[in-house]
């Protein structure tokens, strides 16, 4: 299966799921390893003018920094009582000059040899909901039935580092 069926499949476990969990409408959007938008979707009675915006900044952070959005966040604010100034100006200024999301959402799909093959970003529900989904999707780029060779061998886990090695991204 090409980037692109992958991509659209994706989409639609994502809004399947969405609904089925009863989730707000989402905005969806998939990026291809350089960076090119594969697909996108916004469902009837999502806000219009940022969650588009915000499901493409979650995916831009997942395929340039090939960390989740969660991870990018994660990364400059200090869990300590004393938070970094320094850190937090410099992730502003990333997410400011990159259009990129510091919020859950966006995950990254990597093949089995570590390789980023797209970068999912959903907007829309609670940060957590917005990453469960766009994990969902992630497995339609995975999953053994249509996953081509040049994938590598099909992932297994996602987000927050259950059996894989980047802790933050898909990887067996």
């Amino acid at each position: 299966m090409t980037l692109l069926r992958s991509a659209l499949s994706a989409i639609n476990r994502i809004t399947s799921l969405q609904t089925s969990k009863n989730y707000p409408p989402i905005s969806i959007h998939i990026l291809s390893p350089s960076g090119h938008t594969l697909a996108s979707a916004t469902q009837d009675n999502c806000p219009p003018l940022l969650y588009p915006k915000y499901a493409l900044s979650k995916a831009k952070v997942a395929v340039g920094l090939g960390i989740s959005s969660r991870k990018f966040s994660q990364k400059y604010i200090s869990t300590s009582t004393s938070p970094n100034p320094a850190k937090i100006s410099q992730m502003n200024n990333m997410a400011m000059l990159g259009d990129l999301a510091c919020f859950p959402g966006g995950v990254v799909v990597r093949n089995s040899d570590n390789e980023i093959i797209a970068g999912i970003g959903v907007s829309g529900a609670s940060g957590d909901q917005d990453e469960e989904l766009a994990s969902a999707g992630a497995l339609e780029f995975t999953n053994s039935h249509n996953t081509p060779s040049s994938f590598g061998r099909p992932l297994q886990n996602w987000g927050q580092g259950v059996g894989n090695k980047n802790k933050d991204s898909l990887y067996p």
